[in-house]
C-alpha cells in the first residue's frame, strides 16, 4: 500500500534525455515521492531491466507501463510522435502527458502542422502574450502563474497542441522540460546550479502536477497557464546556443573597436609595416579583449554585491539586464579564456627581439668583417676559425651589409642614426678587414638575455595563464 500511494511517473524511452530524466529524479531525491520508471516497447512482458547507473529506475515493457502510470513523460522524437499515438493513445486517457520534444520543420511536415515555431511568435516579446497570466506578487524561490478561469484553448502550432488534438480529450497535455538538455540533466546539479524550466498546459491540475515533478527533481519552474505558449519554448530552443550570442557579440565588438584603435596607433601614426596587423597588432587587441572579457565577468557580481549593501538586503530584485548580465558570466569567462590563450600562442611565435625588444638587454659588442668568401653559420655567424680571438660575433641583416673597395663586407644587426654612418665610414675606408673592426653600443645580440621587465611580463602572462585555465 505505501508503495502503491507514490505517483506513477513512466518516462517513454531509454535514449540520452530520458537516462537524464531518471537520472536527475534519483540523485535529487525525487524518487521518495515518485515511482519512476522508463518504458520501452523492446522489453518483453512481465520482465524488467537495468541500466548502468540507474538502478533505481527499472526499465518495463511499455504496454505494461502504461495502465499503470499517473504522469507518462514522452521523451521521444518529435517524429515519432504519430506512430506512438497510434499505438498507445488511447491508453493516455485521463492522465497527464508531458511533451519535452523540440520539432524541426521536417518534423512539423510529420505531425501535419501547417505552421511551425517561426511563425507568429514573437521571439523579441516572448511572455508578452502571457503577461497577464502570471503571478508577479508571489515572491517564493520557484515561478508561479495566477490561473485565469476557462483559459481558452489553444490553437497555436506546436507538437504539443497537435498532440492535445491527437489524444483522448481526457489526456492533460502539457509541454515541459524542453529547454533542458541531456547534458545538463544527466551532469546538472540543482544544489549548486540554477535550472529551471516551464509547465505550461490548458489544465491547471496537470500543469502543476509536472511544476512538482520538477521541483522535486531540484528544478525552479513556473506555469504558464496556456499550451499556446509551448509553441514560443520549441521556437526558443532552435536559436544557436542563445546564451552565448550577446556575449560573443559583446566580445567581438570589443575586439573590433581595440584592433581599430591598435591599428591607428601602431600602423597609421607608429608608421609600422601595414602586414603586422596580420599578426602582431592582432595580438595586442586579443590581450586587451582577454582583459576586457574578465572586466565584464567579474563586474556584476561587484555590482550586485554592492547593491546588496546599500539596501541592507541579502536579497533584491535585480533589472531584467542585470539579471542577464549575471546569467552571462559563464559564456563571458569561457570566451575571456580562449582570448588569453590565443593571446599567449601568439607572444609564443612573435616571441623575439624584433617585436619586443624593450624586453630584452641591450650590449656593446665588436662588429667584425666578413672576408669575401667566409661562409656564414645557420646563425648567421662566421664559422669558428674565422673569428679573431675575444671577438663577440653577431649575425648580419641583408639590409645593412655594406660593401667595400676590398671586396669585403661589414656583418651587422641593424643599428640606426650615427652608429649606422660609423660602421658605413669604417667599412669604406679600411685597407684591410682587422681595421674595419667598430664598436656598436646598445644592441641586441643572440646572446642578449632579457632584462627585468622581459622576466616580470613572462612570469605574470605564465601565472596569469595559470589562474585563467
Amino acid at each position: 500500500m505505501e508503495q502503491r500511494s507514490r505517483k506513477q511517473v513512466l518516462i517513454v524511452g531509454t535514449g540520452a534525455f530520458a537516462q537524464g530524466l531518471a537520472s536527475l529524479a534519483s540523485r535529487s531525491g525525487a524518487t521518495a515521492s515518485y515511482d519512476v520508471a522508463m518504458g520501452s516497447r523492446r522489453m518483453l512482458p512481465g520482465r524488467s531491466g537495468l541500466l548502468p547507473g540507474l538502478e533505481d529506475t527499472p526499465v518495463r515493457c511499455l504496454e505494461e507501463a502504461l495502465p499503470e502510470a499517473d504522469m507518462v513523460i514522452l521523451a521521444l522524437p518529435a517524429s515519432g510522435l504519430p506512430d506512438f499515438v497510434s499505438s498507445y493513445g488511447q491508453q493516455l486517457s485521463g492522465k497527464v502527458v508531458v511533451d519535452v520534444t523540440n520539432p524541426w520543420k521536417s518534423d512539423y511536415a510529420k505531425l501535419g502542422c501547417t505552421a511551425g515555431p517561426d511563425c507568429d511568435v514573437d521571439l523579441e516579446n516572448k511572455d508578452v502574450e502571457y503577461k497577464d497570466q502570471l503571478d508577479t506578487t508571489d515572491t517564493s524561490s520557484s515561478w508561479s502563474t495566477k490561473m485565469p478561469p476557462g483559459p481558452p484553448k489553444s490553437t497555436s502550432s506546436s507538437s504539443a497542441t497537435w498532440l492535445a488534438s491527437a489524444l483522448p480529450s481526457s489526456a492533460a497535455v502539457v509541454k515541459s522540460f524542453s529547454n533542458l538538455s541531456a547534458y545538463t540533466l544527466i551532469h546538472g546539479d540543482p544544489l549548486t546550479e540554477h535550472m529551471k524550466s516551464v509547465a505550461a498546459s490548458d489544465s491547471h491540475q496537470a500543469a502543476q502536477a509536472a511544476a512538482e515533478l520538477g521541483r522535486a527533481m531540484g528544478l525552479e519552474m513556473r506555469i504558464v497557464a496556456s499550451l499556446s505558449y509551448a509553441a514560443t519554448l520549441e521556437a526558443r530552443q532552435h536559436s544557436l546556443l542563445p546564451a552565448w550570442q550577446w556575449p560573443t557579440w559583446l566580445m567581438a565588438t570589443t575586439w573590433l573597436l581595440v584592433h581599430t584603435y591598435s591599428f591607428i596607433r601602431y600602423n597609421y601614426y607608429g608608421n609600422a609595416a601595414w602586414y603586422t596587423i596580420i599578426l602582431w597588432i592582432t595580438n595586442k587587441s586579443i590581450g586587451w579583449v582577454s582583459l576586457w572579457g574578465m572586466v565584464y565577468t567579474y563586474l556584476p557580481g561587484v555590482l550586485v554585491c554592492w547593491w546588496q549593501l546599500l539596501a541592507r538586503r541579502p536579497v533584491v530584485r535585480l533589472p531584467c539586464w542585470l539579471k542577464a548580465w549575471m546569467d552571462a558570466r559563464k559564456p563571458l569567462g569561457l570566451l575571456s579564456l580562449f582570448t588569453m590563450l590565443l593571446h599567449l600562442l601568439f607572444s609564443t611565435f612573435l616571441w623575439m627581439p624584433s617585436y619586443y625588444s624593450k624586453l630584452w638587454d641591450k650590449t656593446d659588442v665588436a662588429v667584425v668583417p666578413t672576408i669575401n668568401g667566409t661562409g656564414l653559420d645557420a646563425f648567421g655567424l662566421i664559422k669558428g676559425g674565422k673569428v679573431p680571438p675575444g671577438l663577440q660575433v653577431i649575425f648580419a641583416d641583408d639590409a645593412y651589409t655594406y660593401s667595400t673597395t676590398n671586396s669585403t663586407t661589414m656583418s651587422t644587426w641593424p643599428v640606426s642614426g650615427p652608429r649606422k654612418q660609423t660602421v658605413a665610414v669604417a667599412a669604406q675606408n679600411a685597407s684591410h678587414p682587422l681595421e674595419m673592426l667598430t664598436t656598436a653600443t646598445n644592441i641586441i645580440t643572440l646572446r642578449s638575455k632579457l632584462n627585468w621587465i622581459g622576466e616580470s611580463s613572462t612570469l605574470l602572462g605564465i601565472i596569469s595563464g595559470a589562474l585563467c585555465c
